[in-house]
């Protein structure tokens, strides 16, 4: 960040000196236009001394600073792409996350609902056990009064003498409890048949339908989780491209010296050392000026030499891949 801030300010001042350069240079021709006669040739003779001097400084200047300037624009521009790159990298892996967290909450209402499913299914199971005890229990008491029942009819038609009013009461007895223990033995049965239906429709239907559903419902969250992952792996993959494209687009040192003498040369434009009123400070300007631009020329050299290198050794890295895959085939 501190780089890029370093940069950009060398940027502005380029091109703060160059609009300095042009606005002094138009100032002060358009003052020498409103002098009187002498003092108008005097400074009409000023200006067409150093005229083509300060032009061909000016082109050349133009001529070492545009390509740096562009060079920041790009560094720039790739950095700009990086962190969109890298926000949507951040963004998509929230979303996975989110997807993610969504998939584990279907999987534990699956986990919980077999949990349900299972203890209401063995509730189910002894209330099945307790209504086959129920059965058990009426036609064990109904087999016992029948055969009270047969007993007593048996002893009765021994007896010489007609029945009394105790025969009849046992008689009464003996079927109102026939009577009761069929009821209770149906009642039981019924209850059996109810049991066992419960248990039925929970295990065979309900549990079957709401297993189904819950698990559709992860494969629905499996699937958006894996969507989602899809979109984090081609977001990594594009910030890592974009990484690559701002290490590429970084300037190299020698750019960098070159931007810093230009931009110490474009601190030395000011209104007052490019005045024609004081030819002196502007021929002073002039010659700090042109120093700067001779200490340019060498270290431009190098940075041009050495994007020439790098621009060999990457096409040469290239054709060699190239001529590998083709060998491969």
């Amino acid at each position: 960040m501190r780089a890029r801030t370093f940069t950009a300010r060398l940027a502005a001042c380029i091109l703060a000196g160059t609009v300095v350069a042009r606005s002094s240079e138009t100032n002060a021709i358009r003052g020498a236009d409103q002098k009187n006669g002498d003092s108008h040739q005097e400074g009409g003779k000023g200006i067409e001394a150093i005229g083509p001097h300060w032009d061909r400084l000016r082109a050349e200047y133009a001529t070492l600073s545009e390509p740096l300037l562009e060079a920041l624009e790009q560094t720039e521009r790739t950095h700009l792409a990086l962190s969109d790159n890298l926000d949507s990298e951040r963004k998509a892996e929230a979303a996975y996350e989110v997807a993610k967290t969504y998939r584990e909450i279907a999987e534990i209402d699956l986990a919980s609902h077999t949990e349900t499913i299972d203890s209401k299914a063995q509730y189910a199971r002894n209330e099945v056990a307790y209504a086959e005890g129920l059965v058990k229990r009426a036609e064990g008491r109904l087999k016992r009064v029948k055969s009270a029942r047969q007993q007593i009819a048996t002893l009765a038609a021994g007896r010489d003498h007609p029945r009394n009013a105790v025969d009849v009461s046992v008689e009464l007895l003996i079927e109102r409890a026939d009577e009761d223990q069929v009821l209770e033995l149906s009642q039981a049965e019924f209850a059996l048949e109810k049991a066992k239906l419960d248990l039925d429709v929970l295990t065979r239907f309900e549990q079957k339908k709401r297993t189904l559903e819950l698990k559709s419902v992860i494969e629905m969250k499996r699937s958006a989780e894996l969507s989602r992952q899809s979109e984090w792996d081609l977001a990594k993959h594009q910030a890592s491209g974009a990484k690559r494209a701002a290490l590429q687009s970084s300037m190299s040192s020698e750019k960098r010296q070159v931007l810093a003498v230009l931009a110490f040369a474009a601190r030395l434009f000011t209104p007052e050392t490019t005045s024609i009123r004081e030819p002196d400070k502007f021929q002073r300007f002039l010659e700090q000026f042109e120093s700067k631009l001779a200490e340019a020329r060498p270290l431009a050299q190098r940075a041009r030499e050495k994007r020439e290198e790098a621009r060999f050794i990457r096409t040469s890295s290239r054709l060699a891949a190239e001529q590998r895959r083709l060998n491969g085939h």
